[in-house]
């Protein structure tokens, strides 16, 4: 009867609100998501018993569809990938927000989605708006990324430690690694695979024949020791100085566009730029080589500043260390000293025994540099990546001779260049510089583009170079 009817009706009632709150709704704690907002859930006690009151929070949506896990090699780190969807439909897209600024939510709301999207004004609302979207977001997404450059030891897939070389691209050596690096670092990629590699070395090759030998030798060792770093410590800079107009930045980009696209864009370093950030920089920049550009003071505040900022750079690097800082509850921040290979360009040099001999110095002067070869190898820019990537998958090969021999050698070399009235680091750093040579002239002969004969003279010529910059250096 009528009454069975009036049933029936009320229960397929019942069940299409329930579909529809499944499918429009959802609910965490005491949160949900309803009409494409974010509501809290107040419990109120009446007289019937406690019951659900909704606040609402914002006039949007939002999920963090991605957390990513970024591993720097100091101090692990969080980033959030967030979807906001306005009330009305409109998709505002992802973004990503540090962990650490998450719980500042008006903060990054309007600097990443703009002003459409609001949290509303009631109290604790952005708290609440973040625990929202955190308890509101099950099927995110986890991601462990290295954000840093250089080597590193990972898991493959069959539990095995790999060694790989990681670049704003991926990482040689290995696959399934993902790489996440900040703009600083974005122009560091390196091809996905080599092409003509034994071409690409004999177009490296032709910097030795950019300048006069006293400058394109140790630029061109200067190149290729960053990524021995890994297995011996380097705690020098190649400061390359002389007056404007001598092509000095023009030489040391070809020498950065090794390790990536550089041609076109500014150098990696600047010394304009704060301690703090060339900090971040060299630390990042593991095993890689960093230029930092226009070492030149033109007042005498600039001329102070700059000369204290260089001097605190090179005593970083000479004693592989950083400043200590605090966090704000006063416990100590891990180091980040740097792990980069450092070329400067620069019109003046440091003062001062101790910061002078934490660089190896490379004077340019009028006509040193071959404008022709210089134009070749801007034009043929694209092929130095390949080159180093060929380099480093050779070093990869030879991990186990490098853990083995390095350190000896470096030693047995420091020993061959150490002498009176030189600062006892200068030995040091003529010893990497040639046992970079010596290894390049390995991986050359190993590619073709070199044969026996030929890495002999190149190394004894290295050699040479090196032993008349040294003398240059203790008659100054």
């Amino acid at each position: 009867g009528f009454d069975a009817v009036l049933a029936a009706t009320r229960a397929a009632l019942v069940g299409a609100s329930r579909r529809a709150d499944q499918t429009n709704h959802a609910e965490s704690g005491p949160y949900a998501e309803r009409d494409g907002r974010l509501w809290f859930m107040r419990r109120v006690g009446t007289r019937y018993g406690e019951e659900a009151i909704p606040e609402q929070l914002t006039n949007f949506t939002a999920q963090i569809v991605k957390e990513t896990s970024l591993d720097d090699g100091v101090e692990p780190q969080r980033l959030l990938t967030l979807r906001v969807t306005l009330d009305n439909g409109t998709d505002l897209g992802e973004h990503d927000v540090p962990a650490a600024q998450f719980g500042s939510g008006r903060t990054w709301l309007v600097q990443h989605f703009g002003s459409d999207a609001v949290i509303l004004g009631n109290p604790n609302a952005v708290a609440h708006t973040c625990a929202a979207v955190a308890l509101l977001s099950p099927a995110k997404e986890l991601v462990h990324a290295f954000a840093h450059l250089g080597f590193r030891e990972v898991v493959d897939a069959s539990g095995q430690l790999r060694l790989v070389y990681l670049h704003a691209d991926g990482a040689i050596g290995g696959e399934g690694v993902t790489v996440f690096v900040d703009a600083a670092l974005s122009h560091y990629g390196l091809p996905s695979g080599t092409e003509d590699v034994r071409g690409a070395v004999l177009v490296s090759m032709r910097l030795l024949d950019v300048a006069v030998d006293r400058v394109s030798v140790p630029l061109f060792c200067s190149t290729y020791l960053p990524p021995l770093r890994h297995w011996v410590p380097i705690e020098f800079a190649t400061w390359c100085w002389g007056p404007t107009g001598v092509f000095k930045t023009a030489v040391a980009s070809v020498c950065q566009s090794h390790y990536g696209d550089f041609e076109g864009h500014p150098l990696p370093g600047s010394w304009l730029s704060t301690p703090a950030s060339l900090e971040h920089l060299l630390s990042r920049a593991k095993d890689a080589l960093a230029t930092i550009d226009d070492f030149v003071p033109r007042s005498t505040h600039e001329l102070d500043e700059t000369r204290r900022k260089g001097s605190q750079v090179m005593r970083s690097i000479g004693n592989n260390a950083a400043r200590g800082r605090m966090r704000q509850d006063l416990t100590a921040r891990p180091d980040r000293p740097p792990r980069a290979f450092v070329i400067v360009t620069g019109e003046d040099v440091l003062s001062g025994e101790s910061a002078t001999a934490r660089t190896f110095g490379v004077r340019f002067e009028k006509g040193f540099v071959n404008l022709s070869v210089l134009t070749e190898l801007q034009h043929d820019a694209r092929r130095l990546p390949h080159a180093m990537r060929g380099y480093i998958e050779y070093l990869i090969s030879i991990d186990t001779w490098l853990k083995t021999n390095a350190k000896a050698r470096v030693t047995k070399l420091r020993a061959e260049f150490a002498g009176n009235n030189l600062h006892a680091r200068q030995p040091d750093a003529c010893a990497r510089l040639m046992f970079a040579a010596e290894v390049f002239a390995r991986f050359a002969t190993s590619v073709g583009a070199l044969d026996e004969a030929g890495a002999a003279v190149f190394f004894a010529v290295s050699y040479l170079i090196a032993k008349r910059l040294q003398a240059t250096a203790r008659n100054a």
